[in-house]
């Protein structure tokens, strides 16, 4: 792991806002913390911490959080990662890796909870690759100025793929309606009419009908903003590199650095219009960040379902047969 945006540990975020943004060799996964400085609390008015920032992955085998503030003040912002050598489903352990300090001036305009979804990780990353699946977007932020969102999943083999809605307020069961799947064999499109404007998750479930049996699995998820392009515009996550340049309504089309097997370096594109340079060498060995010995936390991601109605925490319900409907 190697730092990009900000090699200083203590950041500003201005407007309540701040995109950090790191970089990786070795595929990875990465999770965050956020705890107020002065007490060490996770939890503000309910809700924890770590649900005001979004973690996407970006371009050039890199990821990046965004945090909006729920309030001024100082924060510690601890950054944990894991190297990726289990398979698709198996719990492993993240080590602490980085931590930041951050000192937000005011608190951000749009500061609310994220959707609540299964995972800390917004995007197709490595666990879709697993299923040789394609997602397009490939970006995990996703715009819409009429409420219309379209997915679609390539498959390179056998799969299926159950996507579910999720919004803060609003009842799984009564999103049910507003999203649908077609398997037309090689490719699964997905189609989502969202009934009313604010901010949604679509987590995706895959099943290798191989080894899987009626199990799904999360694989990855998408934010959804359903809003105007001046509230767009204005959005905490037009603060990632990603979206630099971007105009309200377009989405990064550019598809995420992957693993290459032994290729140690970043794939060669520019990361971001802030000076950074085109092309990434391997890093030095000096800006590797060594890990941590103060902590470590258990992985919650690709929790596995056997449910055609998938609970955001991964609970086992009614079996689903793929193929045979509900």
């Amino acid at each position: 792991m190697f730092f990009i945006s900000h090699h200083n540990g203590i950041v500003d975020a201005k407007k309540g806002r701040l995109a950090l943004t790191l970089g990786f060799c070795k595929p990875t996964n990465f999770t965050y913390k956020i705890t107020f400085a002065d007490t060490g609390e996770e939890v503000f008015q309910g809700q924890k911490l770590k649900n005001y920032a979004l973690q996407h992955h970006g371009q050039n085998q890199t990821t990046n959080f965004i945090f909006r503030a729920p309030r001024a003040g100082q924060y510690y912002f601890t950054i944990f990662g894991q190297l990726l050598t289990g398979e698709l489903g198996v719990k492993n352990i993240f080590t602490a890796s980085a931590e930041y300090k951050v000192i937000a001036d005011t608190a951000s305009s749009d500061a609310v909870p994220l959707p609540a979804c299964s995972d800390s990780s917004w995007g197709p990353g490595v666990a879709v690759d697993q299923l040789g699946i394609v997602a397009t977007p490939s970006d995990g932020i996703v715009t819409t100025t009429d409420g219309r969102v379209h997915l679609e999943f390539a498959k390179t083999k056998p799969a299926y793929v159950l996507c579910k809605l999720r919004k803060n307020g609003m009842k799984d069961e009564e999103l049910d309606k507003y999203i649908t799947e077609h398997d037309a064999g090689d490719i699964v499109k997905v189609t989502a009419e969202l009934p009313v404007k604010g901010e949604y998750g679509i987590e995706v479930y895959g099943n290798d009908p191989a080894k899987d049996g009626d199990t799904y699995t999360h694989i990855c998820q998408y934010y959804v903003h359903f809003a105007p392009p001046n509230e767009q515009q204005a959005a905490f996550y037009q603060e990632s590199p990603e979206r630099l340049g971007l105009v309200p309504g377009q989405q990064a089309t550019s598809k995420p650095g992957r693993y290459n097997a032994g290729h140690a370096g970043l794939n060669n594109a520019s990361v971001n219009q802030d000076g950074y340079d085109d092309e990434f060498p391997p890093p030095p060995p000096e800006l590797l960040q060594q890990q941590y010995l103060y902590g470590t936390v258990p992985d919650s991601r690709q929790q596995a379902i056997q449910s055609s109605h998938a609970h955001p925490q991964g609970q086992a319900v009614t079996s689903y047969a793929p193929g045979v409907g509900q």
